[in-house]
């Protein structure tokens, strides 16, 4: 089993929740330095889904910052859910471990978007500097591989 270079989804929102939830609170970094004897770059870390965080230290957070007791319940959840395997991790000697990002991402989406090159055609002039690319047909040979690597999935 290959070690995860990035942040899985669960643990990002996680982050991204515990750094907005310390950020209404008026709580500065160094106040949750000082209250979980944690280093400065420890909570940097959690707050960036570079390291994880305990079910304790999540509800200790919670508490810190003041938060609602249905969203603390939340969190503890999510922390507990962050710490478990996806159901494709006893696939991975079915699939290249590159994959396994994009499994991941797809199996926590909550909503697909579907775009329509042909009924957007006037406004796809407008996208290709925004995509990364120099003409049309650029956009649509990079559109065309990220269609591949999608289909390979299924």
């Amino acid at each position: 089993m290959s070690k995860r270079a990035q942040p899985t989804v669960r643990k990002r929102r996680l982050a991204a929740t515990l750094r907005s939830l310390r950020d209404q609170a008026g709580v500065s970094p160094e106040q949750v330095k000082e209250e979980l004897d944690w280093s400065r770059s420890t909570v940097s870390k959690v707050e960036t889904a570079n390291m994880g965080v305990s079910v304790s230290d999540v509800r200790v957070l919670c508490e810190l910052y003041g938060t609602d007791h249905k969203i603390t319940e939340w969190l503890v959840k999510t922390a507990r859910d962050a710490k478990r395997r996806g159901w494709w991790a006893s696939y991975n000697d079915a699939m290249p471990s590159i994959f396994e990002d994009y499994v991941e991402l797809e199996s926590e989406a909550t909503c697909a978007h579907y775009f329509d090159l042909r009924r957007r055609y006037r406004s796809l002039h407008a996208t290709v500097p925004l995509m990364g690319s120099r003409t049309v047909g650029e956009l649509l040979a990079r559109l065309g591989r990220r269609v591949k690597v999608r289909a390979s999935l299924r």
